[in-house]
């Protein structure tokens, strides 16, 4: 995890494919290309001064409406909803080694919650789909899916999230 950052108590990750979500009993389930790094390992990371990984975006819940909505707004990469997942399930999890696996506040100009978990640019391909199952399971567990509506039903109630 980023020495010294604080982390609020949940994480958003878009949802960007139709095939990251799998619809089963009435529950929105996630497949673990939800949580599958995209491509090779993320070069601009060593130009912008972080040790080289893959990077999976997520933004952070510091002001819960606040982040839904910045999430809802970025339908590139939340158009078909969003999971959220206790910060606490990957910083408690025996399995994640933090010197494979780490979450990192990474601010953009326009959303000021984003951040990445990043996995060790030299982690296995198996590794990585081990990592990327695991993460499914703790949202299934001890997390959430929201469609778009459910994320927009949530962002117009304004109340808790």
């Amino acid at each position: 995890m980023d020495a010294g950052a604080a982390f609020p108590g949940r994480l958003l990750r878009g949802l960007a494919k139709s095939s990251f979500i799998k619809d089963h009993d009435g529950r929105r389930h996630l497949t673990n290309e939800a949580f599958y790094p995209p491509g090779a390992p993320e070069q601009t990371r060593e130009r912008r001064g972080k040790a080289p990984g893959f990077e999976i975006s997520i933004n952070f819940e510091d002001d819960p409406h606040a982040a839904l909505q910045t999430t809802f707004a970025d339908e590139r990469n939340a158009g078909f909803g969003v999971c959220i997942l206790p910060v606490s399930s990957v910083q408690n999890q025996p399995l994640l080694d933090p010197q494979i696996v780490w979450l990192e506040r990474e601010p953009l100009p326009k959303n000021p919650f984003h951040g990445n978990i990043v996995l060790r640019s030299d982690t296995s391909q198996p590794i990585r789909r081990h990592i990327a199952n695991l993460f499914a399971f703790m949202v299934d567990q001890q997390g959430e899916c929201l469609s778009r509506d459910q994320m927009k039903k949530r962002i117009e109630g304004g109340g808790a999230m």
